[in-house]
């Protein structure tokens, strides 16, 4: 193998690990940093609605600081917002 090739499947790897951790954590009924219980789901559309929230929260609603907080452009933040009808 090329070292490229050993390199890309090393990655692979790596991200299966940590993919592996995570459902392993939250299959041992640990908190999220608030200390609320985490709920029965792992839905990306649950966690993604829930970290807009925070993120909301933490600008004081301000959607251009709320999205580069996300890492996001604001307007797809603002067609999230829509999607998940999170107020403003």
């Amino acid at each position: 193998k090329s070292q490229i090739s050993e390199e890309i499947d090393l990655e692979g790897a790596m991200k299966e690990l940590d993919f592996d951790s995570v459902i392993e954590s939250s299959a041992l009924g640990l908190q999220d940093a608030g200390g609320v219980e985490m709920p029965d789901t792992l839905l990306i559309d649950h966690w993604e609605a829930k970290l807009i929230r925070e993120a909301l929260k933490r600008t004081q609603g301000k959607v251009p600081e709320a999205a580069k907080l996300l890492g996001i452009g604001r307007a797809t933040l603002y067609r999230k917002l829509d999607e998940y009808n999170i107020e403003r």
